[in-house]
């Protein structure tokens, strides 16, 4: 079954996707990882093989900017629509304004 997914950005050397994947009946634990070059953003999406990964590729989408081709429905989850920029990438600036939360 599929168990998470999740992003890294390795600033200089690009971002990097990782997903788990477990098998119950056998002992089976297989971690998958892919580097995007500097720069790029895109992935192919896990969810029409694991509909379980639509909200956690939608997170890494907000978070990391990773474009997820062939999701279903690839939009914001955790910040507003208005929302600059992607917070848990090296190149955000930490002190950047943000609106209030209303």
């Amino acid at each position: 079954y599929f168990n998470w997914l999740s992003a890294v950005d390795w600033k200089d050397q690009g971002l990097e996707v990782l997903c788990r994947v477990e098998n119950l009946e056998a002992p089976l634990v297989v971690t998958m990882r892919t580097r995007l070059t500097a720069g790029e953003t895109r992935c192919p999406s896990l969810t029409s093989l694991y509909r379980g990964a639509d909200w956690m590729e939608r997170e890494c989408y907000d978070m990391f900017g990773i474009v997820f081709e062939g999701h279903p429905d690839l939009r914001r989850i955790l910040l507003s629509d208005d929302w600059e920029g992607y917070p848990l990438r090296k190149d955000y600036a930490v002190d950047t304004p943000f609106a209030p939360y209303r």
